[in-house]
């Protein structure tokens, strides 16, 4: 009888060894696309997930020429985690009702949540990596 458990044991583990990553794989594949597509809000969550996900690879690239914080030293540290993303959300908004009034067609990144999605990857990603280099 313990070797049946053991084995079922075993089994299960496995496949959620491989079955893990894969649901992960397709969360990351269809957020991004998800990002990719027209404006149509099909999928926001997944859209605002794939922003993310590019917000980090971008915090991610811009450690090659940056690779150190650029403000060292402070009492409050990871404040860039939430002010960097407002201030850019904002921003993207802004962008957005420029480009409404012109007549000219918006992309999600035109909007706040998705412009503060996209930054606050990219300011996750180097909050996590500089936080340990310096």
């Amino acid at each position: 009888m313990e070797i049946l458990f053991e084995l079922l044991a075993q089994l299960l583990l496995e496949v959620l060894i491989e079955l893990f990553p894969e649901l992960l794989l397709e969360l990351v594949w269809r957020s991004l696309r998800e990002v990719l597509q027209p404006r149509a809000e099909k999928e926001p969550v997944l859209a605002f997930l794939g922003y993310a996900l590019l917000g980090a690879a971008a915090g991610a690239l811009s450690l090659l020429p940056f690779p150190h914080a650029f403000v060292h030293g402070s009492k409050w540290h990871g404040m860039s985690l939430i002010v960097s993303p407002v201030l850019a959300g904002v921003g993207m908004s802004i962008v957005g009702w420029f480009r409404r009034r012109r007549g000219e067609p918006l992309i999600r990144l035109d909007t706040f949540p998705y412009g503060f999605s996209f930054a606050f990857g990219v300011a996750l990603v180097r909050f996590l990596c500089t936080a340990r280099a310096g």
